[in-house]
């Protein structure tokens, strides 16, 4: 996840890395401009900054849960956030904390098997 604070007369934005994605860094100044034709960024101004602010720390909050072990801002994306995922997976399925039943359904998920949509056992 990228982010970049709104100043009073430029947008701000929060980026999102997926797995697999083909990602490209933005030349200084262009990051705004860049992201604004991005399909995984969402464009903010300096009124609604703080609503993004709060969605942001959600996120980090959920993946600091997913991936204890990572500093927060340096969650791995693309096949390294796979392999962690797994592992993850695999420590909650050993620990209890996932049933198998759980485990069958995230699996595919994270490998990017099943389509969106598709329940939820964790909810």
């Amino acid at each position: 996840m990228r982010w970049k604070p709104a100043g009073r007369f430029a947008l701000g934005f929060i980026q999102f890395s997926l797995a697999g994605g083909n990602e490209k860094r933005s030349l200084f100044g262009r990051q705004s401009l860049d992201a604004a034709g991005d399909e995984n960024a969402l464009l903010f101004t300096y009124r609604q900054q703080s609503g993004f602010e709060k969605l942001k720390k959600s996120v980090e909050e959920t993946l600091a849960i997913r991936w204890p072990n990572i500093p927060p801002g340096s969650h791995p994306s693309g096949p390294l956030a796979v392999i962690g995922g797994l592992q993850s997976l695999e420590r909650l399925l050993e620990n209890g904390t996932l049933t198998h039943e759980e485990f069958a359904v995230l699996k595919p998920r994270l490998l990017g098997l099943l389509p969106a949509g598709t329940p939820d056992p964790t909810h």
